[in-house]
């Protein structure tokens, strides 16, 4: 009978880890996320919403935080009736509005630590018409697609009580962070009621504590200082 050759196991090892080497295990998307190392979470920051009807609150105030939550995702918006203007692709999509509380000219900033692009669409009477507007979205009012890590939103002539519509996309698709700043041509006011309501901690309820009952006093009674006659 043929002679049996046996493999000693650490020929066996070897052969594994070289292969492994060789043909390394490939990731379900053909790659991993990028995370840019100066991305640090932030506490009570808001991103957002991931399609436009699902559009989060937004304020241009000095200091208001966003995270691209999303990031790492090439997933974008398909809308043929929709006109995305400069935007040639918009991955990462972080969909906002804003309302306009006093008129003027709107102007601000947005800085991330790697590329981030934009669009604004309006103005739109309120949050509902510009959510009807999420499938036939018409040419922005303002729009970049610049290789830059700050961008400067521009819209003059708004009106108190409009509502504009903003895409900012996460070009990069690293984990970052996006703050805004008010430009100093702003003239416009900004209601930031529904940004103020995502970020605030909610209120810690008081602890319940049972009513204590007054004490209350015996009736006292009158002392009878006559006995009842009985008539013969």
């Amino acid at each position: 009978p043929p002679s049996m050759t046996i493999v000693p196991l650490r020929v066996l090892l070897l052969a594994f880890l070289l292969l492994a080497v060789i043909f390394p295990p490939c990731s379900a998307h053909g790659g991993s996320m990028a995370t840019d190392p100066n991305f640090v979470p932030l506490n009570n920051a808001i991103s957002g919403g991931e399609t436009c009807p699902e559009m989060n609150p937004f304020c241009p105030n000095d200091g208001t935080s966003y995270s691209f939550y999303l990031a790492g995702t090439e997933a974008q918006t398909t809308c043929s009736n929709c006109d995305f203007g400069c935007l040639a692709s918009h991955p990462g999509e972080q969909w906002l509005y804003l309302t306009i509380s006093s008129p003027g000219n709107m102007v601000f900033s947005t800085t991330s630590t790697s590329d981030h692009d934009y669009a604004v669409w309006g103005p739109f009477a309120d949050k509902n018409a510009a959510v009807a507007n999420c499938n036939n979205l018409p040419a922005p009012t303002d729009c970049s697609f610049d290789p830059a890590a700050q961008e400067t939103i521009t819209v003059n002539g708004v009106s108190a009580g409009q509502v504009y519509i903003m895409l900012i996309a996460n070009y990069a698709k690293v984990d970052q962070s996006l703050t805004t700043v008010v430009g100093s041509g702003n003239t416009a006011g900004y209601d930031c009621q529904a940004v103020i309501d995502l970020t605030s901690p909610a209120p810690t309820p008081s602890p319940f504590s049972a009513p204590t009952p007054s004490p209350s006093s015996s009736p006292t009674l009158s002392p009878v200082t006559s006995s009842p006659t009985l008539a013969p």
